[in-house]
């Protein structure tokens, strides 16, 4: 009995350095599929890689230790939000050639990687040839013009790369786009601690959840880019749709709603957001067996983000749906070049989200499935949400490759049935399944390239 719950210990740690060990050996498929590959490289140092981040990771397997011997709420958190900020800022500096501010500078300006402030500073140049044309009115217009990835997004990234532009110029954008993403990601910590402690799971569910989230390979290894800042609003919507479902509250539906809006406006596969919450809301009329139980939310919800959008219609002029449909274009142009034939890209986006979260998140999340009837009832609903959302989008097809960078808001959901199979486990258990995610991090970013600057 006690060797097969050894064994079981072992799986998640012996997955992710089998990964890591085929990433230095740079096999062929490791990368990603014929039709999207993440670049190889090789790092000259791989010793001091190894240094940097071990050190940066220190305080996330401190606090697994802390836990254990005195279970300080505060500290516990502190020290992870310590490491989420510095394993992104060291991952920044370990580009070879670039010093970090460069190697942020570059992600930031190059138009392929995100092109939102390429396309704030195309906007302000035409504004100077036309000044009499209102662009946010003609905004659906406009979006063919932009590079890859603005075309297929809402104005949301653009506006605010445009008013920072305008009020503190170039440089001081670049610094406050990084500090953006890098801040957002660091509240997701203990945002993830107290929204999972507030819906009911224990502390060390919490603690455990928010450690797996820090040293997950694709937070430290997308640092410039925005999607790190994305988990923020999924664990937000999260946890005020739980309290809208599970106490009737109209205010938390309306914040829940207020997410939706706002992801809706700063990237339109953030609105797969809805998919958990949808499943959260059918699992609590089968458990209320009256569909009663949740139309107050879903009336106050849909009314919020309704007159959102009127508001922002009023107050701007911006063409919400016209904009959408003009992405909707730019993508299927995109994909049409791409190669991206469905549905072998399911198994495809799947492995690579596995990538994103180094293979021992994904492991440990299935290896719940096991645990299913003894966690709460009212709590399965969410962690189930973790396993079967990813699927779901995997088969919809909607947001194919690069799934380690574009379903990044996923994580925060896909750690919770993780975190609850850790959180049964020892010290020891638990510090090797961790550790094994800081040497895949490690492995990757001493073989691939995330971002092509």
């Amino acid at each position: 009995m006690d060797r097969a719950r050894d064994w079981r210990w072992a799986l998640p740690p012996v997955a992710a350095i089998v990964f890591a060990v085929l990433a230095f050996l740079q096999v062929p498929a490791v990368n990603g599929p014929p039709y999207w590959k993440w670049h190889w490289r090789r790092h000259a140092h791989p010793i001091g890689v190894a240094a940097a981040f071990g050190f940066a990771a220190l305080p996330a397997l401190l606090a697994q230790v802390v836990r254990e011997r005195a279970p300080e709420q505060r500290l516990v958190v502190g020290l992870l939000i310590l490491s989420s900020v510095a394993l992104p800022v060291t991952g920044a500096a370990l580009h070879e050639g670039r010093s970090s501010s460069a190697w942020i500078r570059a992600a930031v300006l190059d138009p392929s990687v995100t092109g939102f402030l390429a396309s704030a500073q195309e906007i302000v140049e035409f504004e100077h040839r036309r000044p009499d044309v209102d662009w946010v009115r003609n905004y659906d217009k406009i979006m063919p013009y932009f590079p890859l990835h603005s075309r297929t997004k809402p104005f949301g990234l653009v506006v605010a790369h445009y008013l920072s532009l305008r009020a503190f110029g170039p440089t001081a954008t670049i610094a406050i786009a990084a500090a953006a993403s890098l801040l957002c990601g660091a509240a997701t910590v203990a945002v993830i601690f107290t929204a999972l402690r507030a819906i009911g799971f224990g502390q060390a569910t919490a603690i455990d959840a928010a450690t797996l989230f820090v040293l997950a390979p694709s937070m430290t290894l997308f640092f410039p880019l925005p999607d790190i800042a994305y988990p923020l609003l999924t664990i937000t919507a999260i946890a005020f749709w739980w309290r809208a479902l599970s106490r009737r509250d109209a205010f938390a539906a309306a914040v829940a709603s207020l997410v939706i809006f706002l992801a809706s406006i700063l990237s339109f596969p953030l609105l797969a957001i809805g998919i958990p919450l949808l499943l959260m809301t059918i699992s609590q009329v089968a458990e209320t067996r009256s569909p009663k139980s949740v139309f107050m939310p879903l009336v106050v919800a849909a009314g919020t983000f309704f007159v959102a959008y009127l508001l922002l219609f009023v107050t701007t002029h911006y063409p919400a749906m016209a904009s959408f449909r003009s992405a909707l274009a730019g993508q299927r142009w995109l994909l049409v070049r791409l190669g991206r034939s469905y549905p072998r890209t399911i198994p495809y986006d799947l492995l690579d989200f596995c990538l994103g979260l180094g293979w021992a998140i994904p492991v440990l999340a299935v290896m719940w499935l096991a645990r299913f009837r003894s966690t709460p009832r009212n709590l399965r609903p969410l962690a189930t949400a973790g396993v079967v959302t990813p699927l779901l989008i995997a088969l919809s097809g909607q947001l194919q490759a690069e799934t380690a960078r574009v379903w990044l808001f996923l994580m925060p959901l896909t750690v919770i049935p993780a975190a609850i199979e850790l959180s049964q486990w020892p010290l020891r258990a638990r510090l090797a399944s961790c550790a094994s995610l800081v040497i895949v991090t490690i492995a990757l970013s001493s073989t691939m390239e995330f971002i092509f600057v």
